[in-house]
């Protein structure tokens, strides 16, 4: 909340924090262009984003799901080859596991916007963490989970299975494999 409440302050936009899982899900310059941003400060409003994405503060006020360390630890217990695939930056995604006491070393592959400037829905995100991974089975053997729409389409896009994790039941109604907690990905 506080990071889009702040990023959109600072170029002139007020933004509704009860929004703000909403708008993680979507790239930012389409959130920014929905909300009536002007064009010629798309790049000061990203430069923002991204100072406070990096903030001591951000950071600060970051914590985890309940069940997200269980469900880490069982990935390093079963040694299972896993990635982070995010429309946030690498840097921040570990600076954040590390600062929760969580050894970013479990994932092998980090995909973010700072690795490739596709966003979701788009296969490029999945694709390339395939490729980091030097991946050559088959495709069928690969299970993206995300918690948004534009996940489950980037999934499909990238001919991979989709599991849609909907902990309070914001989609009720549509055609993905769903989860409401990470330990259901080991039932």
């Amino acid at each position: 909340k506080y990071i889009f409440k702040e990023g959109f302050g600072y170029v002139g936009i007020d933004f509704d924090v009860n929004t703000t899982m909403e708008v993680s899900r979507k790239p930012l310059p389409e959130t920014y262009r929905e909300l009536g941003g002007d064009l010629n400060k798309v790049p000061q409003f990203i430069d923002k984003i991204h100072e406070l994405v990096h903030s001591e503060k951000s950071v600060n006020l970051t914590f985890p799901y309940e069940d997200t360390v269980e469900f880490i630890n069982k990935l390093k217990e079963n040694n299972i080859l896993c990635g982070i695939v995010t429309s946030n930056n690498t840097r921040h995604v570990k600076v954040v596991m590390e600062h929760l006491g969580l050894d970013p070393n479990i994932f092998k592959i980090f995909v973010g916007n700072d690795v490739t400037k596709l966003t979701k829905p788009d296969p490029g995100p999945i694709l390339k963490a395939l490729e980091i991974a030097k991946y050559s089975g088959d495709l069928k053997d690969v299970v993206y989970v995300g918690d948004g729409i534009n996940d489950m389409k980037a999934a499909i896009n990238a001919k991979v299975d989709a599991v849609l994790l909907d902990r309070d039941n914001e989609h009720p109604l549509n055609e993905y494999t769903k989860i409401k907690s990470l330990l259901e990905l080991f039932n």
